[in-house]
C-alpha cells in the first residue's frame, strides 16, 4: 500500500527573489527553473519470481498429494494428501498474488472445476450403491467428472502461463504511478526578508 507523503519543493532563483517582492504584475518577466527530482524507484515484481512461485508452489501441492495417496492407511498420509488437494486449487495463483492479482480467472475455473467434481462424484458414488455398475449406468456423473478435470487443467496452466505476465503489469502500472505522481504547484518562497512567488512540485510517493 502506497503511504502518502505530500512534499513541496520550493523552486525558485535566490538572485531573482528580492526583485521578484518588489516588481509589479507584467513588468519584469521572471523565469523559473526547476531542478531534477530525484524519484525514489518505483516497486517492481519479478516475472521470474512470479513463475516460480506459481510453477513450485504447484508442484508441491500435487507432491504432498502423490506422498498422501502412496500412504492410504496412514493418518499423517490422508492429513497430507487433503492439504495438498486444497493447496492445489490455490497454488497456481500464487505468482499472480505476487504480482498483485486478485481472483484470477484460473481460480475460477479450479474451484468451478471442484464443485462439478463433487457433483458427479457424488452422483457415480449414489450409482454404484444403486447398480453396482458405475461407468454405463451413471454416463452423466462420468461426463461431469471429465468436464470437471479440464476446467481445474485449464485453470492451473492459465495461471502459471500467465504470472510472468501479470509481474510485467504490475511494473508497468507502477511506472506510470511515479510518472504521474510529480505536479507544478504555485508557491511562496521566503529569501532575503521578502516573500515571492515561485513554482513548487507537489507529489504523492
Amino acid at each position: 500500500m502506497r503511504t502518502p507523503l505530500a512534499t513541496a519543493i520550493a523552486v525558485t532563483l535566490a538572485g531573482l527573489a528580492p526583485d521578484l517582492a518588489r516588481a509589479q504584475p507584467g513588468t519584469t518577466p521572471v523565469v523559473l527553473a526547476s531542478p531534477e527530482v530525484d524519484l525514489p524507484p518505483a516497486r517492481t515484481r519479478s516475472p521470474g519470481t512470479a513463475l516460480a512461485l506459481s510453477l513450485g508452489g504447484t508442484a508441491a501441492a500435487y507432491a504432498m498429494v502423490a506422498w498422501g495417496t502412496a500412504a492410504p492407511g496412514s493418518a499423517a498420509g490422508q492429513t497430507l494428501g487433503w492439504v495438498g488437494a486444497g493447496s492445489a486449487l490455490i497454488a497456481p495463483s500464487l505468482g499472480q498474488w505476487y504480482a498483485g492479482e486478485g481472483f484470477t480467472t484460473g481460480l475460477g475455473l479450479r474451484l468451478g472445476g471442484a464443485s462439478m467434481g463433487a457433483v458427479g462424484a457424488i452422483g457415480l458414488m449414489r450409482c454404484a450403491e444403486r447398480s453396482g455398475d458405475v461407468v454405463p449406468s451413471c454416463p452423466g456423473s462420468m461426463l461431469l467428472l471429465v468436464g470437471a478435470s479440464g476446467l481445474v487443467l485449464t485453470g492451473i496452466i492459465h495461471d502459471i502461463a500467465t504470472a510472468p505476465r501479470a509481474a510485467r503489469r504490475f511494473n508497468t502500472r507502477a511506472a506510470e504511478r511515479r510518472r504521474a505522481s510529480v505536479q507544478a504547484v504555485p508557491a511562496l518562497v521566503s529569501a532575503g526578508g521578502a516573500r515571492a512567488p515561485g513554482l513548487g512540485l507537489a507529489g504523492t510517493f
